[in-house]
């Protein structure tokens, strides 16, 4: 071997091999998604569900005074 190859074999490639390396470091992280709009809307939406509801209503017809036909008899064509 040459002098050139040696002194490469010695200056680069043995270091290399022998002293340990760094240990990678991972650069990227779990991190929770966050939406700060969405999560507004969340918040609005549970303090409305807080507030007091008013009670629920219908309407109803009153069939007390109404006489209505029980048989096919009482029912004549108008």
């Amino acid at each position: 071997m040459n002098r050139l190859s040696i002194l490469f074999l010695i200056v680069f490639l043995i270091p290399m091999l022998v002293l340990p390396q760094e240990k990678s470091k991972n650069k990227g992280i779990f991190v929770e998604p966050q939406n700060k709009f969405f999560d507004e809307i969340q918040k609005a939406a549970k303090e409305f569900g807080k507030k007091e509801s008013k009670p629920v209503k219908s309407f109803k017809v009153d069939l007390t005074d109404f006489d209505a036909p029980e048989s096919l008899d009482e029912f004549t064509k108008a």
